[in-house]
């Protein structure tokens, strides 16, 4: 039987991953849940390890001595120093103030797809035992679509605040978005001609 490493364990994504090897402990043999804390209790067959990723290359390789494994899921993020957001929802509330949207008009108003961390979870799993995966790209999503337009004044309510009814034209100190440019030549491009749209399909762009 195969055995599994997960890094970042304890968050979002890693611990569904790690929950649902737990679960099947007839498909793995050993899961290694790496992080640098170990939140919970597993089944006998998932083992915690100890690794700090903003460590120097020597002291992982250190801290991942004896950990082997066919399959690694990738599901750390390397969380900031700071408490500066969580202190700006609470002061906003305290104050009664307003709560301003930290992103650009463009994406507090578009639409987007979410993915649930245990459908992702789900995903990995089925994607690692399924052969016609292989080498393959994928972009797992819930199939729903949302706003911020609507989430962020629910959020708002919900820590006390309210959201400005001009919030974006509000002399504020913030990060107003940013544009990054996708693949010069974006996968539609090779069925445009076919379609009648040759030289047609622009680059895209993600603006948040």
């Amino acid at each position: 039987m195969p055995s599994a490493i997960v890094t970042g364990a304890t968050g979002i994504l890693g611990r569904e991953i790690v929950a649902a090897f737990g679960k099947d402990p007839g498909t793995w043999q050993t899961t290694h849940a790496l992080s640098r804390s170990q939140k919970e209790s597993y089944p006998p067959h998932v083992k915690h390890d100890f690794i700090d990723l903003t460590g120097d290359a020597k002291a992982m390789a250190k801290q991942l001595q004896g950990i082997e494994a066919e399959y690694v899921f990738f599901a750390a993020y390397l969380q900031k120093d700071s408490e500066q957001e969580n202190w700006d929802v609470n002061v906003s509330k305290e104050l009664g103030g307003q709560l301003v949207f930290p992103g650009s008009e463009t994406f507090y108003t578009c639409f987007d797809c979410f993915t649930y961390s245990r459908l992702h979870a789900q995903f990995n799993l089925w994607a690692t035992m399924e052969p016609r995966c292989s080498n393959q790209a994928f972009n797992v999503v819930n199939g729903d679509a949302e706003s911020w337009q609507n989430m962020w004044p629910k959020m708002a309510k919900r820590f006390g605040c309210k959201v400005p009814a001009n919030q974006f034209d509000l002399p504020v100190d913030r990060d107003t978005g940013s544009v990054t440019d996708l693949a010069p030549e974006p996968p539609m491009a090779e069925a445009a001609a076919e379609r009648g749209l040759q030289g047609k399909v622009a680059p895209g762009k993600v603006e948040q």
